[in-house]
């Protein structure tokens, strides 16, 4: 019924906040409510934007796959201009583009980086990446209306909160392209508030009937995960893409060890990369971790100290990074580093 209300409506607004559980098939809910407001030129773009499913760039990354081979094959000047913006996104483009002007944080090897990107880098990054969308589309299909699904919004990383909703205030209105936001019940009010107080919106609340999910076995779990990680062969950028899957695979699994593991990479790839906030998500209980698994890898736990000890200092956290020194790395720094 919620979806038929859609009709009533003589223009879309900014965005859609569809509230339903997500042991419902919310996806399909959200799916058939973007076709139903959709035009006959419409294109639709469904995406998953929880941070679990996808990690910082949940969300953006499926959107900017979808259009990039459109965008190489006919605006390669654009693929050019933006490519440092691009490959934030879409990391499997390093192999095939050369990324011009790094700076000494980009060419230093891991173990040798001492210093990282200021907090305002991503936000940069993120701006170029509409930067770019406004210049292609605004030539090929300015009047072609655009509805970007967005499932698991509420669950989704700062940098995909804030790209679609600057997507939306920047973007929406001049070429047409309207949010259709997937979110847990009773979370439209924050998302609102979230939103410039300017842009439109209209929120409805969804009910079907809870799906019946098998949990995967442990064991499976741990095939699949050994599986994908032989695929990899340790390639970095291989292992940021896939990240989100490892780590839900080696939980369901039960190895503590592989989730220090891959969560350190996380931890250490977007801290570096300037993505404060959502290396933090990685960080989160990461150093209890380590003195469980391995007590006696100083160098682990050193890593993990510093390491979030530059998010708060990247992110301007001063009492926050004061009460972790002073708290949580106080207590669990190697004995021999001690002052």
């Amino acid at each position: 019924m919620a979806i038929a209300m859609t009709a009533q409506y003589s223009g879309l607004p900014d965005f859609f906040i569809l509230e339903a559980s997500e042991e419902s098939p919310r996806r399909d809910l959200l799916a058939r409510h973007a076709r139903s407001i959709a035009g006959p030129a419409t294109r639709i773009f469904l995406a998953n934007t929880a941070f679990e499913a996808g990690g910082p760039w949940a969300g953006v990354n499926t959107l900017f796959a979808s259009i990039f081979p459109e965008i190489e094959s006919e605006r390669p000047d654009l693929v050019e201009k933006h490519i440092v913006e691009l490959v934030y996104v879409l990391p499997r483009l390093r192999q095939r583009y050369t990324v011009k002007h790094r700076n000494l944080t980009d060419l230093a090897p891991i173990e040798e980086r001492s210093r990282f990107f200021a907090a305002d880098r991503a936000y940069r990054v993120l701006q170029g990446l509409i930067d770019l969308i406004q210049k292609w589309k605004s030539v090929k299909d300015a009047d072609i209306p655009w509805v970007i699904v967005c499932d698991g919004y509420d669950k989704a990383s700062m940098m995909s909160r804030f790209f679609f909703k600057e997507l939306a205030r920047r973007l929406g209105q001049r070429l047409h392209i309207t949010l259709v936001l997937g979110v847990a019940p009773e979370m439209s009010p924050k998302i609102q508030a979230f939103f410039p107080t300017h842009l439109t919106s209209v929120a409805l609340k969804l009910t079907a009937p809870a799906e019946p999910r098998e949990p995967m076995d442990p064991a499976e779990a741990e095939q699949r995960a050994l599986s994908l990680e032989a695929a990899i062969a340790g390639d970095r950028i291989e292992i940021q893409l896939n990240l989100p899957e490892l780590l839900r695979l080696w939980n369901v699994a039960g190895r503590k060890d592989k989730l220090l593991e891959y969560r350190h990479f996380g931890l250490e790839t977007y801290n570096t990369l300037g993505l404060y906030e959502d290396a933090q998500y990685y960080g989160r209980g990461l150093l209890d971790l380590a003195v469980e698994v391995t007590p006696s890898d100083e160098r682990m736990i050193w890593s993990i100290i510093v390491k979030i000890m530059m998010c708060h200092m990247g992110l301007g956290n001063a009492e926050a990074g004061i009460e972790f020194a002073e708290g949580p790395a106080l207590k669990n720094m190697p004995a021999s580093r001690h002052l």
